[in-house]
C-alpha cells in the first residue's frame, strides 16, 4: 500500500452521487414519537429483543445497514453503562452494588428505500425507565416505555414504531381505561372524597349543633358547646388533611416496575415487593383510622 493509499474512506455511492448522499444524511428527518405506560419487570433478554425484531425486520424487507448501535444502563448512584452490541449488554456484571433504573437503546441505520437513488439516514431511540419522573406520574405504577423514530420515509416508521409499541405492550401491564382514568385524576378524585367526607361530617354537626343550642339551658352553655363543636371540626380537617399528605407524598401506592440485569437485581425486587405490601397494610390502616375519627368526633360531638 502507498503512502497515499494509507488512509480511505469508502461511500456507498458513486462520486456523482456524493451530494446526494451527503443531502440524505444530513436532511431534517420527521419524527414518530411514542409511550407505553405501565407496571414492568423485565430482564436483559426482553431488551436485547428490541434489538432482534427491529433488525430482523430491517433486514428481511429493506437494504439496509446497521452503523451505529448503543445499549445504555443507567444506575440509582447516578453511573451509566454503554454497550455496543447485545451480547456485550447480557453478559456485563456490574462490581458495585447497583440497581438499574433505566435503559436507553439507540439505533442508527442506513437505508435505500425503493425510488431513492442513495441510502438514508434513520434513528431509532427507546427508553424504559423505572422513573416516575420520565412522565409516568401515576399512582398505581411507575414504569414507561418511550420510542423516537426519526425518518424518513413515514411508512417505514409507522412499521418500526408498531414493533416497538407491540413489543412493549408484551412486557408492560398497561392500565385499562378504568385505572388509566383514575391514574390522571387521582389526586383530584382523592382530595374531592376527603372533602365530601369532611363536609358531609360538618353539616351533619351543623343541624345537630342547631338542636342543641336551642335545648341549652343558658348562654354559656350554648357558647360551650360551639366552642367545643368548632374545636372538634378542626381536629377532624386536620387529621384528614395530614392523612392525604401522608398518603401522597410518603406511601405512593404504585406498582413498583424492575430492571433484571443480574441475579441481585431479582433479590432486589423481592425486597421491595415485600415493602410494598406493607404500605398497601399502611393505605388500608390510614383509611380505617380517618373513618374511627370521624365516627368518635360525632359521638365526643353527641355527649358532650
Amino acid at each position: 500500500m502507498s503512502k497515499n493509499d494509507e488512509f480511505q474512506l469508502i461511500l456507498p455511492c458513486a462520486p456523482n452521487e456524493f451530494g446526494s448522499f451527503i443531502a440524505g444524511l444530513l436532511g431534517k428527518p420527521r419524527e414518530t414519537k411514542g409511550r407505553v405506560s405501565g407496571a414492568f419487570d423485565i430482564t436483559s433478554k426482553d431488551i436485547s429483543n428490541f434489538y432482534h425484531l427491529i433488525n430482523q425486520r430491517i433486514t428481511q424487507q429493506n437494504r439496509g445497514n446497521l452503523v451505529h448501535l448503543s445499549i445504555t444502563v443507567i444506575y440509582d448512584n447516578g453511573t451509566a453503562v454503554t454497550h455496543n452490541n447485545p451480547n456485550d449488554f447480557e453478559s456485563h456484571y456490574p462490581i458495585s452494588a447497583t440497581i438499574p433504573l433505566e435503559v436507553i437503546l439507540s439505533f442508527t441505520y442506513l437505508i435505500h428505500f425503493n425510488g431513492s437513488l442513495q441510502p438514508e439516514k434513520q434513528e431509532i431511540d427507546i427508553v424504559l425507565s423505572t422513573n416516575r419522573d420520565r412522565g409516568a406520574s401515576h399512582w398505581t405504577h411507575s414504569g414507561v416505555c418511550h420510542y423516537s423514530v426519526k425518518h424518513t420515509d413515514s411508512s417505514w416508521a409507522a412499521d418500526i414504531a408498531n414493533i416497538i409499541k407491540s413489543h412493549a405492550e408484551t412486557l408492560i401491564d398497561v392500565p385499562g381505561p378504568v385505572r388509566q382514568r383514575v391514574n390522571e385524576s387521582f389526586e383530584t378524585i382523592f382530595r374531592l372524597g376527603v372533602s365530601l367526607i369532611y363536609v358531609a361530617v360538618a353539616i351533619w354537626w351543623g343541624f345537630t349543633a342547631f338542636d342543641a343550642i336551642h335545648a341549652a339551658e343558658t348562654f354559656n352553655d350554648a357558647l360551650a358547646f360551639v366552642t367545643s363543636s368548632i374545636a372538634t371540626l378542626i381536629t377532624v380537617g386536620v387529621i384528614y388533611s395530614l392523612s392525604y399528605e401522608y398518603i401522597i407524598h410518603f406511601l405512593m401506592l404504585s406498582k413498583s416496575s424492575f430492571i433484571c440485569l443480574v441475579d441481585k437485581d431479582f433479590t432486589s425486587k423481592d425486597k421491595t415487593r415485600i415493602k410494598e405490601g406493607r404500605r398497601w397494610i399502611s393505605y388500608a390502616a390510614t383509611w380505617a383510622i380517618n373513618i374511627i375519627c370521624g365516627v368518635v368526633a360525632s359521638y365526643l360531638f353527641t355527649k358532650f
